[in-house]
């Protein structure tokens, strides 16, 4: 205690693990404001920031307590496990922050870990491999077997959600490391007077109806040939008033997906659009002009797009799986996941005529779902971050 009776905490050396930092999509976010907070709130500790040539070229700290290390070493290789532990071991930091299980085996000093889900311990094929069958389940027992030392090892377990920690509990009901939630939030809009480049059209048209959106990978657990089924029926049964569109990076997912007879035949249409990759800007654009956000999935961890759709009053249609339920309480148009009959109602429901407007948008932003988006803070986010931090260095 220092005089006044104010707590005094020595400075840490502290390690993140960043290389995700450039990518789209909830880890990259998650870091981005992650770190952006940190420098705004931690003025005591040192950090490295360990990042790809990607991710240094967009970070440039603001904090002089902040310094970057930067490598090539790429996630899920072997080189993660031995020259990836080689730096972090050279590094010598009191703790590290890894936003991810995958954690290098040899790396042996304290650490904490962010778990987002565990949907590949639920859906082992929505991992990207072109592999052969044999090939495909040797790397995911490795994946196994880094998750459980990870969890094991770590000093403290950040989950993003209530429903990730239940799923930890649920595949390792004996482990004894504490797990913490500290939910994700949406980030600001961000409106570019500018043309993007940052989507690819698939199928090009004039098509000016209201849109429907999908954010996202086509990752089996997120659903997606389950939603194009329900959309087409949804037209068939009540009129071609909607276009959807999925945005999201391309895989061989969104390959598969895009071969189907159905989505062919919404392509064809001009009922379905698919934009590869799209930048902030264009998220905020498609955002903005949709009538409704669709989060289909089986399993989620959090659910990024709805949090960031209702944070712009932009109505959500999603499956009743915890995490949407945990997140979007009772502000979204909620559907069973396995039937198609229950989503082309909560379609109907959202995209009647007599609810829409000009430009396919109920009137206005719904405020129960901006006053629930602002229950979420990544400000929050780095401060619960900070607390745990500051714990382990008692």
């Amino acid at each position: 205690m220092g005089e006044d009776g104010e707590r005094i905490f020595k400075t840490m050396h502290i390690a993140i693990d960043a290389r995700m930092y450039y990518i789209h999509g909830g880890h990259g976010r998650y870091l981005r404001e992650l770190i952006k907070n940190l420098e705004q709130l931690d003025t005591a500790n040192q950090y490295t920031i360990i990042l790809k040539p990607e991710g240094a070229a967009l970070y440039f700290p603001q904090n002089p307590n902040f310094k970057t290390v930067i490598t090539k070493t790429h996630w899920y290789t072997l080189g993660e496990q031995l020259a990836f532990a080689r730096l972090l071991n050279k590094l010598n930091a009191d703790l590290a922050h890894f936003p991810h299980w995958n954690v290098p085996l040899l790396y042996r000093r304290p650490f904490v870990v962010t778990i987002h889900d565990l949907i590949l311990r639920a859906y082992p094929h929505s991992a990207v491999s072109t592999r052969n069958p044999l090939l495909f389940w040797i790397k995911y027992l490795g994946f196994r077997i880094v998750l459980r030392h990870t969890l094991t090892r770590a000093v403290h377990i950040i989950t993003i959600s209530n429903a990730t920690r239940e799923q930890i509990s649920e595949y390792y009901p004996e482990l004894l490391t504490q797990i913490t939630v500290i939910p994700q939030a949406a980030s600001p809009t961000v409106i570019s007077t500018e043309p993007s480049e940052g989507g690819r059209v698939e199928k090009s048209t004039d098509n000016a109806k209201p849109n429907l959106l999908y954010i996202g990978t086509a990752y089996p657990h997120k659903n997606l040939p389950f939603l194009l089924h329900a959309f087409h029926q949804f037209g068939i049964r009540y009129g071609r008033t909607h276009q959807l569109i999925l945005a999201g990076a391309r895989s061989i997912f969104y390959d598969r997906l895009l071969a189907t007879d159905t989505a062919k035949t919404l392509l064809e249409s001009g009922d379905l659009l698919y934009l590869d990759g799209p930048d902030d800007a264009t998220l905020e654009t498609l955002y903005q002009n949709a009538t409704a956000v669709i989060c289909p999935a089986l399993i989620e961890g959090f659910g990024l797009p709805a949090l960031e759709a209702a944070s712009r009053g932009v109505p959500v249609i999603a499956s009743r799986i915890p995490a949407f339920v945990e997140v979007l309480g009772d502000t979204a148009a909620y559907f069973n996941p396995h039937d198609i009959e229950s989503l082309i109602a909560a379609l109907h429901a959202v995209c009647h005529p007599e609810r829409v407007r000009l430009g396919g948008r109920v009137e206005g932003p719904h405020p129960s779902l901006i006053s629930r988006s602002r229950q979420f803070s990544w400000r929050r986010t780095a401060e619960e971050t900070i607390k745990i931090y500051r714990a382990l260095n008692d």
